[in-house]
């Protein structure tokens, strides 16, 4: 009985880790209720930056459950001598404004020999999300409300300061930085 019990129990084990994938391994995850771009991109290993732009994702990155978003995965180059950042995105068939977000590098700066770029890569398109059900029609006697700017706002820089550390991605066990670093007067 004991025996059958642990077998049972392993047998449950495995089945939950099939039922749900490895965020770090999978190319197109679809969102869950309550998720964020932040937690997935975390799970994922990913910088968000690099999943909004696979997925052409807006601020402030409102994301619908059953949607499914394109996980970026990256892959290394080391820069050769005599080679350009924009000839070395025309080579890979990526932007050289996506290697550059990627790599943590501001894309006015030229690269250099030995310099690891990371590559990004999409594996496959995110097939839109079909609404849940049409919106009824109005009928014709009923007037329309006015409409009201629900908008959401635009990101807003907490004080004004120079930029200390940018985005920086993820390069093996390296330390990445999924945000700004800004600097200012304390207080």
């Amino acid at each position: 009985m004991r025996g059958r019990a642990v077998l049972l129990l392993a047998a449950g084990v495995l089945l939950l880790a099939a039922a749900e994938p490895d965020p770090k391994s999978e190319s197109v995850h679809v969102v869950k209720d309550g998720e964020t771009l932040g937690g997935i991109a975390n799970r994922a290993e990913v910088p968000r930056v690099l999943i909004a732009e696979a997925n052409g994702l807006k601020e402030p990155y409102a994301l619908r459950t059953g949607q499914k978003l394109v996980i970026p995965r990256r892959r290394s180059y080391t820069v050769k001598e005599g080679e350009t950042g924009f000839g070395i995105a025309l080579d890979q068939g990526v932007p050289w404004s996506a290697i550059a977000a990627a790599s943590g590098i501001d894309p006015k700066d030229p690269v250099k020999p030995g310099q690891k770029l990371v590559i990004p890569t999409v594996t496959k398109a995110a097939a839109p999300v079909p609404a849940a059900s049409p919106a009824p029609n109005p009928s014709p006697s009923a007037t329309a409300a006015p409409l009201k700017d629900t908008a959401a706002p635009k990101f807003a820089w907490p004080v004004d300061g120079k930029v200390r550390r940018g985005f920086v991605a993820k390069v093996g066990d390296k330390p990445w930085h999924d945000g700004i670093d800004i600097l200012a007067a304390k207080g």
